[in-house]
């Protein structure tokens, strides 16, 4: 599947699907055993095309760290920026041991990009 095509089943089904409210258990937690469960049970290879926000608004109870090996480079971006990471010596290892899991030029430079993109990377 192109990513063109990746990207509309995750808009167009798997996003609309688990925003539905229209059901008893909207997002699918009930038979999930954390956050990483979660995402890769409702999500698998989609996820990384849900933004940090979209994740944390569908599951309220949404741990980020917990599932940082499951997040994507840009993902990772937006934690880093929205947690308080770079504060914390423990967060900010454990955000550049993500980024070398795999090709680690290509996660550190996703990563930045997405980074310096941000309103909240400039002040």
């Amino acid at each position: 599947m192109e990513v063109g095509q990746q990207r509309l089943v995750f808009a167009d089904f798997v996003l609309l699907f688990l925003s539905r409210d229209d059901l008893a258990d909207p997002a699918c937690l009930a038979k999930t055993t954390s956050s990483a469960d979660w995402l890769e049970k409702n999500f698998g290879h989609f996820s990384v095309y849900a933004t940090l926000e979209q994740l944390q608004t569908l599951n309220a109870n949404f741990s980020s760290f917990e599932s940082l090996t499951l997040l994507s480079p840009s993902q990772v971006a937006e934690l880093t920026l929205s947690s308080g990471a770079v504060n914390s010596t423990n967060q900010i290892d454990a955000v550049f041991d993500r980024l070398e899991d795999g090709d680690a030029f290509k996660n550190v430079e996703e990563f930045l990009t997405t980074l310096t993109a941000k309103p909240e990377a400039r002040q």
